[in-house]
């Protein structure tokens, strides 16, 4: 996937915030651990209730996300932009192609999810640790998601409606 043009915004941010993330800490590559991390920030977000549902400690695979972005080499000096590396590009790949599998127009964060537990990355290796795998994720998503897919830009803001907008009276 070469372009963003089809990622839904909260997607396009998480990239774009993973990009932050790799300039803040002197990395010279955006790597899948930068992506998880960024998703994992939005504690309200969709990515952050798929996890909760599946049982993960989200303070405990925070803190190891950020162990493997420390252990990342730094690069001092004049940096220039850090690049999106082989391995965020196989993870934004697997995303495009869950999308696809899912009949969704757009990638949104839930295929980058998705993308990062088929990856090789580090991060693919610490979502098994804490027990995310493929599966999982999309036996929550359909409870999350309901009917609704990612068929445009925002497409996030749908999911869980009744939840957010609503309270439980009974």
């Amino acid at each position: 996937m070469n372009s963003q043009d089809n990622l839904t915004l909260k997607a396009r941010e998480s990239v774009v915030a993973a990009g932050h993330l790799a300039t803040s800490h002197e990395h010279q590559e955006v790597v899948a651990a930068h992506l998880l991390n960024a998703l994992l920030e939005d504690e309200s977000g969709v990515i952050s209730s798929v996890l909760t549902r599946i049982g993960v400690d989200l303070r405990s695979l925070r803190s190891d996300c950020m162990a493997l972005i420390a252990d990342r080499p730094r690069v001092s000096g004049d940096q220039a932009q850090p690049f999106v590396g082989r391995e965020l590009s196989a993870v934004l790949d697997e995303a495009a192609k869950a999308a696809r599998e899912m009949s969704d127009s757009f990638v949104s964060v839930e295929h980058l999810l998705l993308g990062l537990t088929r990856g090789r990355s580090p991060a693919a290796a610490l979502l098994k640790r804490h027990s995310v795998d493929a599966a999982r994720v999309l036996t929550v998503l359909k409870e999350v998601r309901g009917a609704q897919g990612a068929s445009d830009e925002n497409a996030e803001s749908r999911y869980r409606s009744l939840e957010r907008f609503c309270r439980d009276l009974t």
